[in-house]
């Protein structure tokens, strides 16, 4: 049912697609990915609060399932909840610090919410999880210009702007032997 029931959804027929994953899904309720495509087929079909409802009881009955958060948020994104997406991330970063794929996400949530400093800083922490510090240097420069007066903000960038490009002439350095 699993299968028939992507196949549905990669035709667009999401309506098919949850209607066949029904009984599975009822089947296996914390099951997160049976649950993550139940709750992606509601988020297709018009049923965002159910969406929302079922990602909440996937998070309570695996914790920790980043997949699931990523998800999660994207709903939230979807549904125009950037604050409650925000929410989410940065309580699983803080728990999980090295997923640069959150990250990415995160920058594009404080884009939604008209905050470019934070959704620069999050993008650069993307580049620097995948060792492009150069880039994320970059970046982190843009948010220290958009931070602007924002103390706390602007010393949190220049605090991480120093860390990136001590880990940038390191890594040059090894480079040029």
């Amino acid at each position: 049912a699993y299968g028939a029931a992507i196949h549905h959804a990669s035709e667009r027929n999401y309506r098919a697609a949850l209607d066949m994953l029904g009984p599975t899904s009822e089947k296996y309720p914390q099951h997160p990915w049976i649950g993550a495509l139940h709750a992606e087929l509601e988020l297709a079909t018009g049923q965002g609060e159910a969406a929302i409802a079922r990602y909440k009881a996937l998070e309570e009955a695996n914790p920790g399932n980043l997949m699931i958060v990523y998800h999660a948020a994207e709903a939230y994104l979807e549904l125009g909840m950037a604050d409650q997406a925000k929410r989410e991330l940065r309580y699983y970063l803080r728990r999980n610090p090295e997923n640069y794929s959150l990250y990415r996400l995160l920058a594009n949530t404080n884009i939604e919410l008209g905050m470019l400093a934070e959704a620069h800083q999050a993008k650069a922490e993307f580049h620097a999880l995948l060792g492009d510090y150069q880039t994320a240097v970059s970046i982190l420069k843009l948010a220290l210009r958009e931070a602007g007066d924002e103390g706390y903000l602007k010393t949190s960038i220049q605090a991480r702007l120093i860390e990136v490009e001590e880990k940038l002439r390191l890594q040059q350095s090894i480079r040029n032997g």
